[in-house]
């Protein structure tokens, strides 16, 4: 895995989209990349496993539309 402070000197927003009953990727592991990136946010869904888009298709979408936000200077 890279160096953490690569992670840290990403400024661009991050959204993260996981499912709690993830056994694959745990939902610590999301919180741990949350915490790296200084402009992340994390939404949880839960319920949902290792596939969100598949297993929570609604809900997946409504987090991308509404958790990507407009970036400007970029």
């Amino acid at each position: 895995s890279a160096d953490p402070e690569y992670y840290r000197r990403f400024l661009p927003p991050v959204s993260l989209i996981w499912g709690e009953a993830d056994q694959i990727t745990p939902i610590e592991q999301a919180e741990a990349l949350q915490a790296l990136f200084p402009n992340a946010s994390l939404t949880r869904l839960p319920g949902v496993g290792h596939l969100p888009p598949l297993e929570a298709t609604d809900e997946t979408a409504a987090a991308i539309h509404g958790g990507i936000p407009p970036i400007s200077g970029w």
